[in-house]
């Protein structure tokens, strides 16, 4: 499965690419099947170190996909992060142009390293809840009592995986003139919405504005 990737909004330096999945931590996954496309969604989690080398997550054992992937599918992992409507009105001359959408997105080629069973298992479990519930959580995998974690179990599959390439489409203006550039980050700005002050951040990351 490819992703057409124009040269001007590729992104591929590891740095940018765990900033972006670090704040997008939620993906839609993707396998061929039967002539079509399979699709799941999950969070997951990155492992430790400066590249995108791993990843963790787990899946309802109900879930088609979780059958593909132990069957050794190759899966892709779609992350999107902030989108926005760009108006021509914003560029230096607006009667020669036409509005657009900004967008980042990273894609993920992954394949199974390993199923994650019993305690790599449970500790994915107590990872996810303690990276969300946050600083101060109110739920730990330690509120579930023993007998309804045992229950629960088997009713999910735990997998470890290889990332063999990713890579990032983030279309943040890089086509337009500098003074266009800064117009839209302006106007993202100060339109203030998340996805918009997301972008405009992209944009200066990138030294785009």
């Amino acid at each position: 499965m490819s992703m057409y990737l124009p040269r001007t909004f590729a992104v591929s330096a590891p740095a940018h690419l765990r900033r972006f999945l670090d704040e997008h931590p939620f993906a839609a996954i993707l396998a061929a099947h039967d002539g079509d496309v399979a699709v799941a969604h999950a969070p997951f989690l990155l492992d430790p170190g400066e590249t995108v080398g791993r990843v963790r997550l787990h899946l309802a054992r109900a879930n088609p996909m979780a059958a593909l992937a132990v069957e050794g599918a190759g899966l892709t992992l779609l992350v999107q992060g902030p989108d926005a409507y760009v108006s021509a009105a914003w560029y230096g001359e607006p009667s020669r142009q036409v509005p657009t959408w900004n967008y980042a997105v990273v894609r993920l080629r992954v394949r199974v390293e390993r199923r994650l069973e019993g305690d790599a298992l449970r500790d994915l479990l107590g990872e996810i809840a303690a990276r969300f519930e946050g600083d101060d959580p109110a739920w730990s995998l330690a509120t579930l009592s023993p007998e309804a974690l045992a229950a629960m179990l088997p009713h999910i599959i735990g997998l470890s995986l290889v990332v063999e390439e990713a890579e990032g489409k983030f279309k943040v203006s890089q086509n337009r003139s500098h003074d266009d550039q800064a117009r839209v980050a302006s106007a993202l700005t100060d339109r203030g919405r998340p996805d918009d002050l997301a972008l405009a951040r992209w944009m200066h990351a990138l030294g785009v504005s």
